[in-house]
């Protein structure tokens, strides 16, 4: 993920300009939709595989729970300041927000 606040899963966007992946998809990926929210930067993503979906950090404060089915944003929480890390064991979010 290359990520851009309004970036989005291959071809060209964001305000990144593109940095990282280059929109040709290989031959078993399907690109489901673009997924908009974030007002600012996106810095981590994770795959919670149990419940088929994506959660992603962003500078804005703000956890985002996306239905990998549908592309969806089902759920967002604000953890009070800058999220810098993710990670997803066991049923458990783990999230790094950065305080200062």
């Amino acid at each position: 993920y290359r990520g851009g606040g309004r970036g989005r899963f291959g071809g060209r966007g964001g305000r990144g300009g593109g940095r990282g992946y280059n929109g040709d998809a290989a031959p078993d990926v399907a690109f489901v939709s673009d997924l908009r929210g974030h007002k600012r930067k996106v810095t981590c993503a994770a795959m919670d595989y149990t419940n088929n979906q994506l959660l992603t950090g962003s500078h804005d404060g703000t956890v985002r729970v996306w239905d990998c089915g549908t592309g969806q944003c089902v759920f967002t929480s604000e953890v009070g300041g800058e999220v810098d890390s993710m990670l997803v064991e066991h049923g458990w979010l783990f999230v790094g927000v950065k305080t200062r």
